[in-house]
């Protein structure tokens, strides 16, 4: 059985590979915003929602990011070689996990199937430097989408892997 967590962030997809940069009403960049919302989640969890009970809202934990790819060797081989994700289990055929070193979600590398053609993933991953990053997606196949600043000094660019799934890798400032 496959336990799994889609991850759906569509902050910045289908951005044109440019140095684009959205700015809020203050003159905030967009993925600042994003970037702040997504790194301040955990400060201030909401204990409300649409219920119609007073009882808190669920919490949860992000255990795996689901991604379609064209093959498993190939995925886990960019995955590993940029960043130093390792294969941990095969759930059948077509569905193998990769862990990455430092802990956090998973990925579940999921091959393609005939109806699965316009199935995308997309997460955010923190490095220590984006620029070699950044380099060692495109030298193993990733496509530049666009690149951020925010005004902590944080950095990010937006890539597709091999197969149209998009990484945001983030430099925090």
């Amino acid at each position: 059985m496959l336990f799994a967590v889609p991850l759906l962030l569509a902050v910045g997809c289908g951005a044109p590979a440019a140095t684009h940069m959205a700015t809020d009403s203050q003159g905030a960049p967009a993925k600042a915003i994003a970037a702040r919302a997504v790194h301040s989640a955990g400060d201030a969890a909401s204990t409300t929602g649409s219920a119609s009970d007073d009882a808190p809202a669920p919490t949860g934990t992000i255990v795996m990011v689901k991604l379609y790819v064209g093959t498993l060797d190939a995925a886990e081989q960019f995955y590993g070689n940029v960043f130093g994700a390792r294969f941990a289990v095969a759930q059948g055929d077509n569905v193998h996990i990769v862990v990455f070193p430092s802990g956090g979600p998973g990925l579940v590398l999921i091959k393609k199937g005939p109806h699965d053609k316009k199935k995308y993933g997309a997460f955010i991953i923190q490095v220590p430097d984006k620029d070699v990053a950044e380099a060692r997606a495109v030298a193993n196949g990733a496509r530049i989408q666009a690149e951020f600043e925010a005004p902590d000094g944080s950095r990010s660019v937006d890539v597709l892997d091999p197969w149209g799934n998009q990484v945001e890798i983030l430099q925090r400032g």
